[in-house]
């Protein structure tokens, strides 16, 4: 290359170089790389986030959820509670000597009390019974009873209690009589009424008179096929084939009865819809026998029972049997010693 092209090129360069610097200079100052930065770390627990830490952390809370991201599934309502659950035991009754019954109860042989769990399913209507077991007929009774017929019936022979009907034939000692108590929650508070206050007796237009319960005991009677209705030769016990417990007539089948004369009469007493709960409530139905001052009260009750009872007609029987002006079907005409009619 010759001098005077070399001259040429380096004069060329040196102008390129010039033109650079000034398009620089222009647009400000030239960049520079950044240093490298690792990924963001999130804030220590308890210290706010700054700068882009704090706006990423903004951003993610007030982002929207994606379309179609699957929501946090409902908690599954709770169950619902059993009213005829029997709780376990507490410390108190375990300290007492109560034990709980195969089927449902618990027995306190000490107080000589049984306490059976129950749930009102009639409040309104005719009852021939105040209260039958599980599969027995709720459908005219106030309360259902969580047990096993035959174990509370042994429960109570336990307690010394005598069996009998409320009326025996020939003159016979008639059972014991027991008081039976109900409690339920009301309103944040335990409430306890007699069984007597939730029946109501419609020939007194009242509560059925507090005079107690027979303990009859049931009966064993001979079992019938289900299918053909012959019997087969066993026997069972007639409180455990008919789910019967307490009885608002007279019935040997039951384990108790009321004492009532009202009692010949199954159309005498219907639930105290004024008195009974709601359906559906829990309720502890507690039998124990009656204290001394108890049973001077149920003869107190009973003799003005029977002063009543003296001044009003029967309820339940027949008119004419009463004393009623029933209808008289014609007299037929008396025969003549022919045999013809008069």
């Amino acid at each position: 290359m010759s001098m005077r092209s070399a001259g040429f090129l380096a004069f060329f360069l040196c102008a390129a170089a010039l033109i650079v610097l000034l398009v620089f200079q222009s647009v400000g100052t030239v960049p520079t790389p950044a240093p490298a930065r690792g990924p963001e770390k999130p804030p220590a627990a308890g210290t706010l986030a700054t700068g882009d830490g704090a706006r990423a952390l903004a951003q993610a809370v007030n982002q929207p959820a994606a379309a179609g991201a699957p929501e946090k599934p409902a908690a599954p309502p709770a169950p619902p509670v059993d009213p005829l659950m029997d709780p376990p035991l507490t410390d108190d009754e375990k300290a007492r000597g109560v034990t709980l019954v195969p089927g449902g109860g618990r027995v306190d042989f000490k107080n000589r009390t049984l306490i059976l769990p129950a749930e009102v399913c009639l409040r309104q209507g005719p009852i021939e019974l105040f209260a039958c077991a599980e599969g027995g007929k709720d459908h005219e009774s106030v309360l259902r009873v969580r047990c096993r017929p035959e174990l509370v019936n042994l429960n109570l022979t336990l307690f010394n209690l005598r069996k009998g009907p409320s009326r025996p034939p020939d003159g016979g000692t008639p059972g014991d009589r027991v008081i039976i108590l109900c409690e339920w929650e009301e309103g944040g508070r335990t409430k306890t009424v007699r069984a007597e206050d939730l029946i109501w007796n419609v020939a007194t237009d009242r509560p059925m008179d507090r005079v107690g319960w027979t303990y009859v005991g049931s009966k064993f009677v001979p079992e019938h096929d289900v299918e053909t209705g012959k019997p087969t030769g066993r026997t069972v016990f007639a409180a455990v084939y008919g789910r019967t417990l307490i009885a608002t007539f007279l019935d040997s089948s039951a384990i108790f009865e009321t004492p009532l004369p009202e009692g010949v009469d199954d159309t005498t007493f219907t639930a105290n819809e004024k008195a009974v709960p709601p359906r559906g409530t829990a309720v502890r139905m507690i039998v124990r026998p009656p204290t001394a001052e108890e049973q001077e009260e149920i003869r107190k009750v009973e003799a003005a029972v029977d002063e009543q009872r003296k001044a009003r007609k029967p309820h339940g029987v027949r008119r004419e049997e009463a004393g009623g002006d029933r209808p008289q079907a014609p007299a037929k005409p008396e025969a003549a010693p022919d045999g013809k009619p008069n």
